[in-house]
C-alpha cells in the first residue's frame, strides 16, 4: 500500500520540480527565445524573469524584453520599457543605452518628432565627434526621407538638428544649404533669411550658384522682384554656362509678371522669355516658352500677337507630347472666336477635339461649337441670308 502510494506521488514530486526549474529559468529560456528569433515567446519569458530575478539584474532583463518587443511588432510597448528603464534605473550603465534606443525606436516606428526629441535629449552626454556624427547621420536620412515624401516642414526640422549638433563648417553650410531649399519648396519666404548668409559663406565648388538662384526664387517667392532680378543677373553674369544658368534665365523672365505681366511689364516679360529659350534651348522651359509669351499677350488683350505666337508654339512643337499643346490647340479657337472669326475658330476647334479627345476642355470645346454654330445662325437670319440661316438651323434638328 505505502509502496503505491509513493509510486502515485512521484509524478506529481516530478512535476513540480521540473516547474520548479522552468520558473527558476525563465531569464535563460528568455534569451534563447531571443536568439531563436522567436520573439513574442521571449517577451513573455523576460516579463515572468523580471518576476523572479534579484533587483540588480533588471536592467539588463529590461534591455533585453524591450528589444523583443519592438522585434515583435509592438514597438510602443518597447518605448515604454526602455522607458521604465530609464527612469527606474537611472544609474546603471545601461540607462543610456536605453534612452538611445528608445530614441531608434520611436524613428522606426514613424514617430519621427517624438523621436528627434529624444535623440535631443542625448546631446549632453554625446561628447564624442564619432557618436554626434552618427547621430547627426540619423537626422540627415530622417530629413532625405521627409524631403523624398515632400515633409518640407519636417525635413527642415531634422536638418536643423543635425547642424545644431555641432557639424563641421564645410558639412554645416551644406545642410543648412539643403535646409534653406526645402523651406523655399514649402512656399515659405523665410527661405530668403537662410540664403542670404549662405551666398556669402559658399564657394562655387560648394554650392554658391544653387544659393544664388535660391535666393532669386525666395525674394521672388516674397515679393521683392526687383531683388530677385538683382541677384539672378548676378549669376548669369558670373557663369552663364553653369548647371543653374538656364533655371536662373527662366526665373528672370518670371520676375516680370509671366503669364500676366500688366502692359508695363509686358515687353520686358516677352524679350526675356525669348532671350531665354534662345540661349538655353535644352532647358525643358524652353518648349513652352512661346506658349507663354502668347499667355503675356492674350492676358492684355494684344490678340494678333498672342494668336500669333500660340501657332508658332504649336508649329514648333513638331508633334510632341506636351501638355501645353492640346489646351493651345483649343485657346486658337477661343482668339479667334473673340476676334469674330467665328468659321475659323469652329475650324480650329474640331481640328482640337479630333486629336485630343480625352483633353479636360473638350466638353467646353463641343459647347463652344454649338454656341458659336448657333450665333452663325442667328447672324445669317438678320441679314436675311435665308437659305443659309435655313441650313444653318437644320443642324439643331
Amino acid at each position: 500500500m505505502r509502496r503505491s502510494l509513493r509510486l502515485a506521488v512521484l509524478p506529481l514530486l516530478l512535476l513540480g520540480l521540473a516547474a520548479g526549474f522552468h520558473l527558476l529559468d525563465a531569464l535563460q529560456t528568455g534569451e534563447d527565445a531571443l536568439i531563436a528569433r522567436r520573439y513574442a515567446e521571449a517577451a513573455t519569458a523576460l516579463e515572468k524573469a523580471l518576476e523572479e530575478e534579484p533587483a540588480e539584474r533588471h536592467p539588463r532583463i529590461l534591455l533585453l524584453l524591450a528589444r523583443a518587443q519592438a522585434l515583435a511588432g509592438t514597438p510602443e510597448r518597447a518605448v515604454e520599457t526602455y522607458e521604465r528603464l530609464v527612469r527606474d534605473h537611472a544609474d546603471s550603465r545601461l540607462a543610456a543605452k536605453a534612452a538611445m534606443a528608445r530614441a531608434e525606436t520611436l524613428a522606426a516606428s514613424g514617430r519621427f518628432a517624438e523621436a528627434a526629441e529624444a535623440y535631443r535629449e542625448q546631446v549632453d552626454w554625446l561628447t564624442g565627434a564619432d557618436r554626434k556624427h552618427e547621430v547627426a547621420e540619423t537626422y540627415l536620412g530622417l530629413a532625405d526621407k521627409e524631403r523624398a515624401d515632400k515633409d518640407w516642414a519636417r525635413a527642415v526640422m531634422f536638418y536643423d538638428l543635425a547642424v545644431d549638433l555641432g557639424l563641421g563648417d564645410a558639412q554645416a553650410r551644406s545642410v543648412r544649404l539643403l535646409a534653406a531649399e526645402a523651406l523655399l519648396s514649402a512656399g515659405n519666404p523665410g527661405a530668403v533669411q537662410r540664403f542670404e548668409p549662405l551666398v556669402d559663406e559658399l564657394t562655387a565648388e560648394t554650392g554658391k550658384r544653387r544659393a544664388m538662384l535660391g535666393l532669386g526664387r525666395a525674394r521672388s517667392l516674397s515679393g521683392d522682384r526687383v531683388g530677385a532680378r538683382s541677384v539672378l543677373r548676378d549669376l548669369l553674369a558670373e557663369a552663364p554656362d553653369c548647371d543653374e544658368a538656364g533655371d536662373a534665365a527662366f526665373e528672370l523672365a518670371r520676375t516680370f509678371g509671366v503669364p500676366e505681366p500688366g502692359p508695363d511689364l509686358l515687353d520686358r516679360a516677352i524679350a526675356a522669355l525669348r532671350s531665354f529659350a534662345a540661349r538655353y534651348p535644352a532647358h525643358p522651359k524652353a518648349e513652352v516658352a512661346e506658349h507663354l509669351v502668347a499667355r503675356c499677350f492674350l492676358s492684355v488683350g494684344r490678340t494678333e500677337e498672342g494668336l500669333a505666337a500660340l501657332r508658332g508654339f504649336l508649329a514648333a512643337s513638331g508633334g510632341r507630347d506636351l501638355e501645353e499643346v492640346a489646351g493651345a490647340r483649343a485657346q486658337v479657337g477661343f482668339v479667334l472666336s473673340s476676334q469674330g472669326r467665328t468659321d475659323e475658330a469652329i475650324a480650329a476647334w474640331r481640328d482640337y477635339l479630333g486629336k485630343h479627345p480625352s483633353h479636360q476642355m473638350w466638353e467646353q470645346v463641343q459647347r463652344a461649337i454649338v454656341d458659336a454654330e448657333l450665333e452663325r445662325a442667328l447672324r445669317a437670319e438678320a441679314d436675311e441670308e435665308w437659305e443659309r440661316a435655313r441650313q444653318l438651323f437644320a443642324q439643331f434638328e
